[in-house]
């Protein structure tokens, strides 16, 4: 997952040891504390790119209800420590 890329700096999170756990044919929930890409310097403020995703190799997957939600930092199953 990356964020960011606009005049300010890109973050890139590595979901893939996550995605491993997930079963096939199923939706699964991802949610990632905003921390982790304010820590690598995305500026949301200038933030061309607020979500994407990118695969080393074929996938085939759906998508559905990216959102950001304020205060939402305890609940993420990605959380960066302070």
């Amino acid at each position: 997952v990356q964020m960011g890329c606009a005049k300010g700096k890109c973050a890139e999170l590595n979901i893939s040891p996550m995605l491993k756990e997930f079963k096939l044919n199923t939706w699964n929930t991802v949610s990632i504390d905003l921390l982790c890409f304010a820590k690598s310097g995305v500026e949301f403020e200038r933030s061309s790119a607020p979500f994407v995703l990118t695969s080393e190799g074929a996938a085939k997957i759906r998508i559905a209800n990216v959102q950001f939600e304020p205060n939402a930092q305890k609940m993420a199953t990605l959380k960066c420590s302070e």
